[in-house]
């Protein structure tokens, strides 16, 4: 089993106060990685659904490594 994680890029006390936000498995490392990348995009949905139903203007959607570098580790 893989997991892919996502460190925040300028915000890494987030990780020491909140954890690890974005994290997947997978079978192989590009599964975890591509389960990754859903998971994000499916959270950008959500909250741009939920800024919409507040009536704020929803995010531009943006890509995982503008704000994120992602990492993978296997776990036996």
């Amino acid at each position: 089993m893989w997991v892919a994680y996502a460190v925040p890029k300028d915000d890494l006390h987030l990780v020491v106060e909140d954890g690890l936000h974005f994290v997947a498995v997978g079978t192989t490392e590009v599964e975890a990685i591509a389960n990754l990348r859903i998971r994000f995009a499916k959270e950008q949905y959500e909250d741009n659904k939920r800024s919409v139903e507040l009536g704020y203007e929803p995010d531009s959607p943006y890509e995982l490594e503008e704000s994120y570098v992602a990492h993978t580790n296997e776990v036996k």
